[in-house]
């Protein structure tokens, strides 16, 4: 434990030597159709309930813009709670106990199944909600229940006990339709298999989605003051789909989504770009590969 805690300090250590500015990245609002600032952006996020943000996972100006979103919108508001796709159910009550300084962080990142990239991508979002005092939502199924899915379909979500039935969404929908169809298009491309297999994997997807969308809801249920910033893969948000179409629509949600451009494109909009991605279009430059689920 102690190497990976050096390790994970040399990494953040290394990470603190880049930054970004805005000539890495324009914002495009699809509304306007006009280019906005983030600050911008921000303010204009505080008319809706809850804030999807689609990250790559791999990518560290999208993790920059995501810190640098969350400080730019608790300076408007600071009634808000910080939902995040990167951990799950199970471990609300050790993220709970990390907020308030009842556990320390080597015993947090080993109980909460912190993910690889934690250190660099997903630390500065909990220290700084840690350090302002605002919730966040463990939102994710439990990883192992998603992958008992994946092998056996939706019906082994009966075979789950009463305490790991609270951890998965009460209905789970795998209706056809534009996100299915969309799903499904991607794993064909991707060569992932066809029929029974490609149905099981959209089954866990969704069971991703519904869980998510379930735990914020129940969230802002409770808290009907709150607003909600989620951060998940792509995705997940894409187009208003995924957990965005599973939310309750009484809450007024707003997409902000990534654009990649190639290494040496210009960061503009063009014609053959679909701008129906997202309230807001966070146009980069990365290689052009594999998309986040």
């Amino acid at each position: 434990m102690r190497k990976i805690l050096i390790l994970s300090l040399l990494i953040v250590c290394v990470s603190l030597l880049f930054s970004y500015n805005t000539n890495d990245y324009k914002i495009y609002n699809s509304k306007t159709r006009k280019y906005v600032k983030l600050s911008q952006m921000a303010k204009e996020c505080q008319k809706a309930d809850i804030i999807f943000f689609g990250e790559l996972h791999d990518d560290a100006l999208l993790h920059w813009l995501e810190i640098e979103f969350l400080k730019e919108f608790y300076h408007n508001n600071h009634d808000i709670a910080v939902s995040m796709e990167m951990f799950e159910r199970d471990t609300q009550g050790i993220v709970d106990d990390f907020l308030i300084g009842k556990i320390n962080e080597s015993d947090f990142l080993l109980r909460s199944r912190a993910w690889g990239n934690y250190p660099t991508d997903y630390k500065p979002i909990v220290e700084f909600a840690k350090e302002k005092k605002l919730p966040l939502i463990a939102a994710n199924v439990p990883r192992y229940i998603a992958a008992l899915v994946n092998r056996n379909g939706l019906e082994i979500l009966d075979s789950l006990s009463v305490q790991e039935k609270k951890w998965v969404a009460r209905a789970v929908n795998t209706d056809d339709g534009a996100y299915k169809d969309k799903f499904l298009g991607l794993m064909g491309n991707m060569q992932m298999g066809h029929g029974m297999l490609l149905d099981r994997l959209f089954a866990a997807q969704c069971v991703k989605d519904d869980t998510m969308a379930e735990s914020i809801v129940d969230y802002l249920k409770a808290n009907p003051k709150k607003k909600v910033i989620h951060f998940n893969g792509d995705f997940h948000s894409q187009s208003g789909l995924g957990t965005v179409e599973r939310v309750d629509k009484n809450y007024k949600s707003l997409v902000i989504s990534p654009l990649v451009k190639a290494e040496g494109e210009k960061l503009e909009i063009s014609k053959e770009d679909d701008i129906s991605i997202a309230d807001y279009i966070i146009i980069i430059n990365r290689e052009l590969g594999e998309q986040d689920d």
